[in-house]
């Protein structure tokens, strides 16, 4: 072999040193030591090792996490079923006492026939009676007592007054029954006749029923169920213990109680043991909880960690011992590398040693094809460096000059160049190759899998993904790249293009949501629709009366429809949605209309709710009220209101000038649209009353219900700088 005389130089110092024992050189004439091969394989085995016992007891740790979570997760997943339950169970009281509030014989003052109606329906629930009393709380009657019995003293409890202060009926704390000295609640329903308060209704029912729905779930051993009402009073417990019904529950868990409406907790229990409690606020006020001893719930635990932990430590030992034997194989195999290295240096005869390790065999007898090939291509990479300088000059000229973002990348994946575009993107003061913060967080894991796909297989790479302009944010590409190959089919290189398409993704996006948009609001206006043809049908009783009807409360509805499509469908403003339904009636004097109030934007909700009950009072007004003659007129107008619950809005229509009115014997769709359906879907509170000068409707609801927050521009918005 022809060596160079810098090369004979350096090969000559190579042999004055003591490769036995290696000192490395430093400009000050010191030196320091160096780690031998075995020495550094101890440490890489250590390096290994030690990420693994982390992991090891990270992994352990997760699973306990992970363990306890899934045990409380049961546990509030099994209290939600029980308050499922008993919401089920209350459920049918307040069907009975509804239906009992609506009896006719009550509303005409038959409380004989009543008291028959009452004790048929109440046959069913031979735990359950029922008082009638005065708003003063006079008992007129009770079905604990005997047919005819005197109905006892007047009642005038502090709760009384209370339960006229909505017409819904509301349930009561745990309590002691007078006759029975058992403990009871009660539903009690107020009764109002022309807007006064008529009679109340109070059905009791015992506390054994729900003790009983608790036994019957067969809890596991050391768990308590229990339902508290709002006084923090056990309604019922099992297993009982101290627990009695109307006995307050401990005071760590009353005052976690109060703080949220669902949770779970560690508190103690009444017997004085550390307990952890799920707990949630059921509907009707009352609180549904399961408790279970914190060492029964997390008993089989402690066991499983120490399993874990044993067979990681046992691992771990096993993993030292392999690597131990692995180092000192390979010390071996090295130690015969550096000599034949050394042969290669000097210049002499290289003799393949065996080590035992393919790989250093190998690469043994490659040495000695080697050192006969070393000046041969060292001529030839110059040639070829050469020959690779002019060619990538010209490739760089004609890519600064495209308006796409060009780079190649080698067979492992490294991005090595990119055209005068790439200073656009990413950071201030980065180098071109540096992608540091270019790729969007999100889009990264889809980018490197893709690119890893592509590499593996050599099929072309596409990536659509979000990358950061300069001064403008992160924006939608479209990256593809192209596999370069050599004769012999290996990978040589990757040229790629990189395309802003941010325009094209958001008009793709923005036609995406409001497609959704269309779907969502057309299957809903579909099921308003077919609501209301279900009540006029019930309602109509010939075929042309249901025609008339419908068509007209379809009017009514489509001119809310058109509201919203005229903003659209960012909302609808409230004195426009009111002059469209009275405007149906354009025979009638504006002037017999008043229409005032604030400016209100109602999301699409509210204004098809809304415009549906005020086009059923404009019908009923024009049929019946201040309409139907030549000297009615109305006055209809809303207000903002401050409540605890944050700002409402208050609305009006009131009748004045018409006929006579009297209360309707029968409630038709039109008062379902115009008070229940405004109560159900906005949470509204809706007062309709018949008085004798005129009809008025007044509605109260919370404004975060129904104005307009949404739109469909601000959703499909993916400008850059949007993530």
């Amino acid at each position: 072999m022809m060596l160079s005389s810098k090369t004979r130089s350096i090969m000559e110092r190579l042999r004055g040193w003591n490769w036995s024992n290696f000192w490395s050189w430093r400009a000050d004439g010191g030196a320091r030591p160096t780690l031998s091969l075995s020495q550094h394989l101890g440490v890489l085995t250590l390096v290994v090792a030690l990420p693994l016992i982390v992991v090891s007891f990270f992994m352990v740790g997760r699973f306990a996490d992970s363990e306890r979570h899934a045990r409380r997760a049961f546990l509030v997943a099994a209290t939600h079923s029980l308050a499922d339950a008993v919401e089920t169970e209350l459920d049918k009281y307040f069907v009975i006492s509804n239906a009992l509030a609506h009896s006719r014989s009550l509303a005409q003052g038959n409380l004989t026939e009543f008291e028959r109606t009452a004790s048929e329906i109440l046959s069913s629930l031979p735990d359950a009676s029922l008082v009638v009393s005065t708003p003063d709380g006079r008992p007129l009657l009770d079905t604990q007592r005997q047919p005819g019995a005197d109905p006892g003293p007047s009642d005038q409890s502090d709760r009384r007054p209370g339960a006229f202060a909505t017409d819904a009926p509301t349930l009561s704390d745990i309590g002691v029954d007078p006759i029975s000295q058992t403990p009871v609640a009660s539903i009690e329903t107020p009764i109002f006749h022309d807007g006064k308060p008529q009679y109340l209704l109070i059905l009791k029912f015992s506390s054994r029923r729900l003790t009983g729905l608790l036994d019957s779930e067969k809890y596991p051993a050391g768990w308590i169920a229990a339902i508290i009402d709002r006084a923090g009073q056990f309604v019922a417990r099992a297993p009982e213990g101290k627990g009695r019904p109307g006995t307050p529950a401990s005071p760590s868990f009353r005052g976690a109680m109060g703080l949220t409406r669902e949770a779970i907790v560690n508190n103690s229990s009444l017997e004085g043991e550390p307990v952890i409690s799920a707990y949630t606020r059921i509907d009707y006020g009352w609180t549904v909880s399961i408790a279970a001893k914190a060492e029964v719930l997390d008993e089989s635990l402690s066991q499983t960690l120490w399993l874990l932990s044993l067979l990681a430590a046992g691992s771990l030992a096993a993993s030292f011992a392999l690597a131990f034997f692995a180092n000192r194989r390979l010390a071996f195999g090295v130690r015969l590398l550096q000599k034949t290295a050394k042969d290669i240096g000097a210049g002499k005869p290289v003799v393949p040693n065996p080590t035992g390790v393919r790989e250093f065999d190998e690469l043994s007898l490659a040495f000695g094809e080697a050192s006969s090939l070393l000046r041969e291509r060292a001529i030839q990479r110059q040639i070829a460096e050469a020959e690779r300088s002019a060619s990538e000059e010209k490739f760089r000229l004609l890519a600064d000059s495209l308006p796409q973002l060009v780079w190649t990348a080698g067979p492992d994946g490294r991005v090595d160049y990119t055209n005068a575009r790439r200073e656009r993107y990413g950071k201030v003061g980065l180098t071109r190759t540096d992608w540091d913060g270019v790729i969007h967080p999100e889009d990264l894991r889809g980018t490197v899998a893709a690119w890893l796909k592509a590499s593996e297989t050599g099929e072309p790479y596409e990536m659509e993904h979000r990358l950061m302009i300069i001064g403008k944010g992160f924006s939608w590409h479209l990256s593809r790249a192209s596999l370069l190959r050599d004769s012999s089919g290996e990978p040589v290189k990757w040229y790629g293009t990189t395309m802003d398409i941010h325009e094209h993704k958001m008009r793709e996006e923005h036609i995406r949501v409001l497609m959704t948009e269309v779907n969502h609001r057309s299957k809903n206006l579909l099921a308003v629709t077919q609501a209301i043809a279900r009540q006029t049908v019930s309602s109509s009783a010939t075929a042309a009366e249901f025609e008339q009807k419908f068509s007209a409360r379809l009017l009514g509805l489509s001119a809310s429809q058109d509201l919203l499509t005229n903003e659209k469908w960012r909302g609808v403003r409230l004195e426009a949605l009111v002059r469209s339904q009275i405007g149906h009636y354009s025979d009638v004097d504006e002037g017999r209309i008043g229409v005032a109030g604030p400016d209100v934007l109602l999301n699409s909700t509210a204004a098809q709710a809304i415009g549906m009950a005020l086009h059923e009072l404009s019908t009923n007004a024009v049929k019946y009220g201040a309409l139907s003659n030549d000297v009615g007129h109305i006055a209809t107008g809303w207000r903002f209101k401050s409540s605890t619950a944050g700002p409402m809005l208050e609305m009006d229509w009131i009748e004045r000038g018409g006929p006579l009115v009297e209360a309707p014997h029968a409630h038709g769709f039109g008062s379902v649209v115009i008070e229940k359906m405004l109560a159900q879907r906005l949470n509204a509170v809706v007062h309709l009353s018949f008085e004798r000068e005129g009809l008025t409707w007044r509605l109260l609801v919370p404004l975060k219900n129904i104005e307009a927050n949404d739109d469909l521009t601000d959703r499909a918005d993916m400008s850059p700088g949007h993530s």
